[in-house]
């Protein structure tokens, strides 16, 4: 890994042309350039993340180079790293632009396109330590994940265009509960993302039908969670109106 990491990283000749990476059939453009190639299309999850970590190492990371690393794995892996802060069962304030986010990426996946971001968002910064945590948190979930994706798995899930555009349906819906505003809502629904995302990746239709489940699990505890909610709010109001 360690060679690899330096041959990819390693200048052009001279004379030769910086690396561009182009993450749409459309023209080039500042969306799509970046200095450092692309990394391997058959690489794993967390080979990528260790290869961003060494890349991004004590120095500022824009979104314009992750995805220029990412190349075409960049949408899917975008969409996990936004998904892992709430892998722990922790009440966190970012559940909603980081729900909508993954909403309007799957959004892009979903008409068949990359998604666009404006200039602003891909020039925006990630100071070191900010990019260096997220992205080492991120290797242990998902080199614990890797350990038992199994790529062509449960293949009729992918067998036809339609059925992965299903998919990538489930995980839109799922994003939009991850952005509801319920403490302790978020759990659930992130490893369904992780697991539908990773698999949509990996090719693994079990990791996906999985992911799919897990939303339904989270779905049905909101529904009761919603309904005790109810029922004690309308006992509550019963108590309170027989002391008067």
């Amino acid at each position: 890994m360690k060679n690899q990491i330096i041959n990819e990283t390693r200048p052009p000749e001279e004379g030769g042309h910086p690396h561009t990476t182009h993450m749409t059939n459309e023209p080039p453009g500042p969306q799509t350039t970046s200095e450092h190639p692309p990394f391997p299309k058959d690489a794993k999850l967390s080979e990528q993340l260790a290869y961003l970590h060494t890349v991004f190492a004590n120095k500022p990371m824009q979104l314009r180079d992750m995805i220029g690393v990412l190349g075409e794995h960049a949408p899917l892996l975008l969409i996990i790293l936004l998904a892992l802060p709430f892998a722990i069962p922790w009440p966190l304030p970012i559940s909603l632009p980081f729900g909508l986010a993954i909403v309007f990426v799957a959004l892009a996946l979903l008409r068949g396109r990359q998604p666009r971001f404006s200039g602003k968002i891909l020039d925006a910064r990630f100071p070191p330590g900010v990019h260096d945590k997220l992205v080492r948190f991120s290797r242990s979930v998902v080199t614990w994940i890797e350990r038992w994706l199994r790529p062509g798995r449960w293949g009729f899930m992918f067998g036809k265009k339609y059925r992965e555009r299903l998919q990538i349906a489930g995980l839109l819906l799922t994003a939009l509960f991850l952005a509801s505003p319920f403490p302790f809502s978020n759990f659930l629904p992130s490893w369904a993302i992780l697991f539908i995302a990773a698999g949509l990746l990996a090719r693994d239709g079990l990791f996906v039908m999985i992911g799919h489940v897990i939303f339904a699990v989270s779905l049905l505890c909101l529904t009761l969670l919603g309904a005790g909610v109810i029922v004690s709010f309308d006992a509550l109001k019963g108590w309170i109106g027989s002391l008067f």
